[in-house]
């Protein structure tokens, strides 16, 4: 069984738990690149792929 990636950088968790889906949403909206938003709110870039994906599959 393979190990779980944290992809959360620990500093960075308290801020992100305040950020909802909602937030992750408008910056995909805006057209931001993962890479931007990855560096936005301080998480791994594959991520934010995997709620791009998510969120492309949910519309």
């Amino acid at each position: 069984m393979k190990k779980q990636k944290n992809y959360f950088r620990e500093k960075r968790i308290e801020e992100i738990q305040e950020l909802g889906y909602e937030d992750y949403m408008d910056m995909f909206q805006e057209g931001m690149s993962d890479s931007q938003i990855s560096n936005e709110v301080g998480v791994d870039e594959k991520y934010i792929k995997r709620l791009r994906e998510e969120y492309q599959n949910d519309f």
